[in-house]
């Protein structure tokens, strides 16, 4: 039987309504993206992408606006990168843009859902790869990621648009369909939804190509491109407005003057640098003298915890293993508190490498040790910011776990300096490796008595006589 035009066309008005239903809201839009998921990376050598389609001739849709356009595509591309994510057996990809040049990207949450943390990378235009290094906020429900990569350079950065676009107005998206690089397509803004959070799009979003940005003719990013109705040709932006970008910009800016300067020295000869903590690990120990890491209150929610404990690849000599603690009747005490660094799953999980665990007995570990870091959780929710500074305290007479080289210690320090307005105080903690009674301040002690009792000088970073006076004095009062 022949459809005719009407037929087709009130069949069409029909479906265009029904789906659109869903589309108007942001869980409408989630479930839009669920079904779209990522570009799967397993695909034949012919599709995948390459380095030589890096400079393809963007697609344009008009002549009259080649011009423009191009040299739009042209100062943008370079901020603009492929997403490698990956489950530990099969590999997807995506899109992202960087927002700010030290590193911090965004895209689309339901690329990283479900992968394996600590597998993630992108790929700039110009080949060079680096690794995600730290999630600093996502919302599953509006689907949008925002994360640092570990790089060590600026990298280009898009604009970001300090307005919402208008109906009408003419738009550009920048994104990796099926693995195509750099692929230009365009459109307009035709309709506002949510309240102006969603962003309705005529401009082509297909797979492998979400996550990308949505940017107005200023070049300034406007949304980020997350999903399309396909034959209807709706396709959808979250608005940039709506995400807090700006915190975190500020934050990294913050943290980029680093932990390096409050690091003691090494009195084993091998410090090694994880994203949040450093550490000095002791070969013949098979653990670390220290672990230094800086706390803000935004680092104690977030993830869930993630109980990966294994070896550091970083520790050149070999770090513990599973093995050694097998059976042993000794907790795998963390130094740096796994519930310390909830805010990302690249620092919960670093927290289980076996360099930052200490053989501790359970009844320390689960008691005054807890204590003692739910304190400090605490401290850091009033303050600036911490630094701490903590370990065993370790010498040559110490017992080993038996069949192993690691050492039990039979006392634990921390050693705590915190920022508060225009104050700087400073307090220390020796805690006996066994079940202790009372309040965990009872324990608190100079700095100077931990230096006198591990050997290890801290703080050397600050002037003399303020190092002398935050190092010998005690005002309990300052910490209550």
């Amino acid at each position: 039987m022949k459809i005719s035009f009407l037929h087709a066309f009130l069949l069409f008005i029909i479906i265009l309504g029904l789906e659109s239903c869903s589309s108007c809201s942001r869980s409408g839009l989630r479930e839009i993206a669920e079904s779209r998921k990522r570009t799967n990376d397993n695909l034949p050598e012919s599709q995948k992408p390459h380095n030589n389609l890096t400079n393809q001739a963007p697609i344009l849709l008009n002549e009259s606006s080649s011009k423009p356009l191009s040299s739009l595509f042209q100062q943008n591309k370079d901020a603009v990168f492929l997403i490698y994510t990956s489950t530990g057996i099969d590999g997807f990809q995506g899109t992202g843009f960087f927002i700010s040049e030290e590193g911090i990207g965004v895209s689309n949450y339901h690329v990283f859902e479900g992968t394996s943390k600590g597998l993630e990378s992108i790929q700039l235009s110009d080949g060079k790869r680096y690794q995600i290094s730290d999630v600093l906020y996502f919302d599953k429900d509006n689907d949008y990621i925002i994360f640092k990569v570990n790089n060590s350079q600026k990298v280009p950065a898009l604009r970001i648009s300090d307005h919402t676009p208008t109906v009408g107005e003419e738009v550009f998206a920048i994104g990796n369909p099926k693995g195509l690089e750099h692929t230009l397509s365009t459109g307009i803004i035709s309709a506002l939804r949510d309240s102006g959070e969603i962003l309705q799009t005529t401009t082509e979003i297909t797979h492998g190509s979400s996550g990308g940005p949505l940017m107005n003719m200023n070049g300034e990013v406007v949304g980020i491109t997350t999903a399309g109705l396909g034959e209807a040709n709706l396709n959808f932006a979250i608005n940039i407005q709506s995400l807090p970008i700006e915190s975190f910009k500020k934050k990294s800016e913050f943290e980029s003057r680093g932990l390096n300067n409050f690091l003691p020295a090494s009195k084993c000869n091998q410090i090694i640098h994880h994203t949040y903590f450093s550490l000095s690990y002791c070969e013949p120990h098979e653990q670390a003298e220290w672990v230094a890491y800086k706390l803000i209150p935004e680092y104690f929610s977030g993830v869930s915890r993630t109980n990966d404990y294994r070896e550091d690849p970083k520790v050149r000599t070999g770090s513990a293993t599973l093995e050694d603690y097998r059976n042993s009747g000794y907790d795998r005490g963390h130094l740096l508190p796994a519930g310390s660094m909830k805010h990302s799953y690249l620092a919960m999980s670093e927290t289980f490498y076996l360099s930052n665990i200490s053989p501790q007995r359970n009844e320390f570990n689960g008691g005054a040790w807890l204590s003692l870091e739910e304190k400090v959780r605490q401290w850091t929710r009033k303050s600036d910011s911490l630094y701490v500074v903590t370990g065993g305290v370790l010498h040559s007479r110490l017992g080993k776990i038996r069949g192993t080289n690691v050492s039990i210690p039979e006392y634990f320090y921390k050693v705590i300096v915190r920022f508060e307005s225009n104050r700087i105080d400073g307090i220390g903690f020796i805690m006996e490796n066994k079940e202790l009674k009372g309040n965990i301040i009872n324990y608190a002690v100079t700095i100077d008595k931990v230096e006198e009792l591990t050997g290890i000088d801290f703080f050397t970073y600050f002037p003399p006589e303020i190092e002398n006076l935050l190092e010998s004095e005690l005002l309990l009062s300052n910490w209550k």
